[in-house]
C-alpha cells in the first residue's frame, strides 16, 4: 500500500485535450504567467460574451486573448469548494474546470492564438443593436401597411384602429429584448415610438420625421459609487402619404438616430454631466447664436453621437463618409438658415455665418473624430473609390 500512496500522482485519471477559451485584460498577453493572475493562478473562460459584459471578474476587456489550454487532469467544483489552489496543485491537478470557467496552474499549458485589441471595434459601437431594433421597427410598420393596402391610417380620436402602428419598448422589466451590451451600459430602457399624422404636418415633399432622446438618471444614492439609469427613446413620424418607396430613406434616417441616441446612453457619467450643462448653457440661448451653436454642436459628446450616426448611414448606403455628412448638414440648415429663421428676431447671425459654421467648423470637427476614431471610415470620394 506504501508505495502506491507514494506514487499517488500515476494514478490520476488523465483526460488530456484542448480548451478554447477567453481571457480579458488592460493590455496585450503573449506569454501568461502566474505572477499577474488573481490568487497566482490563471483564469480563462470559454464564454467570451461574459468577459465582455464584465461578468467574468476579468480585469478589462479592453485585450481579449484567445488561448487554447492543453489540460491533462482536472478536477471541479467538488475540490475547489473545500479544498486551498495549493492544495489542488499540489495533488497533481493542472487545471480547475468551474462550469465554462476554467483554472489553470502551468503558463506552459496556455498558448495565446489570437488578441483582439476591442478599442479597434469602437467604430462599430452600439450598431448591430440598433440594427436589430429598427429591423423590428419596420417590421411593425410594413405590418400596418398591409393591413390597409399600404396606406398607413391617423390613429382617430375617439375609438381605435384594428391594424395600429404599435410602437416598440425593449427593457428587462416588463417587456424584455433589451440587449444585454446596451444594459451593461446603465441603458434600462429603449423605446420607439411609432406615429402617423397629416401630411400637412411635415415639410413639403417631407413623408417621415425621425428624432431622439436620451435621459439620464444616474445616481449615487448617498453611497458614492454612481448607478446608471438611462432611457433612450426614438420617435418616429410617418405622414399618411407615407410608402414602401419611402421606406429606405426611413431606416437609414432611424439607424443614424438610434446610434446617436444609444451612444449617448453609453457615454460616461462625467462625460454627459459636461455635455448637459453645455446644451443647458446654449439652450437657455435658444440656439439662436453662433456662441450656442458652438456650445452644442462642438460639445465633444454631440460630435461622437452625430459622427457616428453618420458613419452608420454611410455604411448602410455604402457611400464616403462625407457624402452622407454633407447631406446631414443640409439638414441642418435647412432649419437654422431657413428664411422665417434668420428674420426672427432672436436670431443673432446670418446666413453667411451659420452656413460658415455648419460647412467649416462642424464639418470638420466631424471629419476630425472619425479620421480618430472611426479608422474604417472611408472619408472622401477619392478614397472611396480606390
Amino acid at each position: 500500500m506504501k508505495p502506491i500512496l507514494e506514487n499517488w500522482r500515476g494514478f490520476l485519471k488523465e483526460d488530456k485535450r484542448v480548451v478554447a477559451a477567453y481571457h480579458g485584460s488592460n493590455v496585450e498577453i503573449k506569454n501568461f504567467s502566474r505572477d499577474h493572475g488573481a490568487q497566482g493562478v490563471m483564469w480563462f473562460s470559454e464564454d467570451r460574451d461574459k468577459i465582455i459584459r464584465g461578468e467574468s471578474g476579468a480585469l478589462s476587456s479592453k485585450y481579449i486573448m484567445k488561448v487554447e489550454l492543453n489540460v491533462d487532469r482536472t478536477t471541479g467544483w467538488q475540490d475547489y469548494d473545500k479544498k486551498y489552489l495549493k492544495q489542488i496543485e499540489d495533488e497533481g491537478y493542472d487545471s480547475i474546470q468551474l462550469d465554462d470557467d476554467w483554472i489553470v496552474f502551468d503558463p506552459a499549458r496556455v498558448k495565446v492564438v489570437g488578441i483582439e485589441n476591442r478599442d479597434n471595434l469602437k467604430e462599430a459601437k452600439f450598431e448591430n443593436e440598433a440594427t436589430k431594433m429598427v429591423r423590428d421597427v419596420v417590421n411593425n410598420i410594413k405590418k400596418h401597411l398591409r393591413a390597409y393596402d399600404g396606406e398607413p391610417r391617423i390613429k382617430p380620436r375617439f375609438g381605435e384602429l384594428e391594424h395600429p402602428l404599435e410602437s416598440i419598448v425593449y427593457d428587462k422589466k416588463s417587456f424584455g429584448g433589451l440587449p444585454d451590451t446596451l444594459a451593461a451600459q446603465g441603458i434600462n430602457k429603449v423605446t420607439f415610438s411609432l406615429k402617423v399624422e397629416p401630411s400637412t404636418a411635415f415639410g413639403e415633399g417631407k413623408k417621415f420625421g425621425v428624432d431622439g432622446k436620451t435621459f439620464t438618471y444616474d445616481d449615487d444614492f448617498g453611497k458614492g459609487e454612481i448607478v446608471k439609469d438611462r432611457q433612450v427613446k426614438v420617435n418616429v413620424y410617418l405622414s399618411d402619404e407615407f410608402t414602401m418607396k419611402d421606406m429606405s430613406s426611413l431606416i437609414e434616417k432611424m439607424k443614424d438616430t438610434a446610434v446617436h441616441e444609444i451612444t449617448h446612453g453609453g457615454q460616461s457619467t462625467d462625460v454627459l454631466r459636461k455635455s448637459g450643462k453645455a446644451q443647458m448653457k446654449a439652450f437657455q440661448y435658444g440656439l439662436t447664436s453662433l456662441g450656442a451653436l458652438r456650445l452644442y454642436y462642438l460639445e465633444p459628446a454631440e460630435t461622437e453621437a452625430y459622427s457616428r450616426g453618420v458613419y452608420k448611414r454611410a455604411k448602410m448606403s455604402k457611400t464616403p463618409f462625407t457624402t452622407k455628412l454633407d447631406e446631414h448638414i443640409k439638414e441642418l440648415l435647412r432649419f437654422y438658415a431657413h428664411p422665417k429663421k434668420l428674420k426672427n428676431r432672436d436670431t443673432q447671425y446670418t446666413e453667411e455665418e451659420v452656413n460658415n459654421f455648419f460647412k467649416k467648423e462642424y464639418r470638420q470637427s466631424i471629419i476630425d473624430y472619425a479620421k480618430k476614431n472611426l479608422p474604417a471610415a472611408v472619408i472622401g470620394a477619392e478614397e472611396f473609390n480606390n
